[in-house]
């Protein structure tokens, strides 16, 4: 669900470029080049990302009777999870952990499952 929502964000994205492009009269791809571009592209898929992955969370807490037993449970989940020092450093030597970063918030939403499972994965 995640990607494809990220795929529909960026597709969005892209449509909009090239709406800017025609205003400003230069081609879309153009429009932001050399590392600039390069940043503000890393900042609009962060962004995308962080914004989908924010949804799930309020989709959980919403679900609940109780959020803030949730986001207790669910923190307690993660601090247990942080003392696990081997299992840790196995998920900071994965080659795709900083891409963890704007997920943030859909694995706060999910650590009790996370705890469950992260061992053995």
């Amino acid at each position: 669900i995640l990607r494809r929502d990220t795929v529909e964000a960026e597709r969005c994205i892209k449509k909009l470029k090239i709406k800017l492009s025609k205003l400003v009269g230069k081609p879309a791809e153009a429009s932001r080049p050399g590392w600039l571009g390069v940043m503000t592209r890393w900042a609009e898929i962060f962004s995308a990302t962080e914004e989908r992955s924010a949804r799930v969370l309020d989709r959980q807490l919403r679900r609940q009777a109780d959020p803030w037993a949730l986001l207790w449970e669910d923190s307690g989940a993660l601090l247990r999870l942080g003392r696990n020092l081997s299992l840790a450093a196995g998920y900071l030597r994965l080659e795709t952990s900083p891409t963890l970063l704007p997920h943030t918030a859909a694995i706060l939403a999910r650590a009790n499952r996370l705890e469950r499972d992260g061992p053995g994965i």
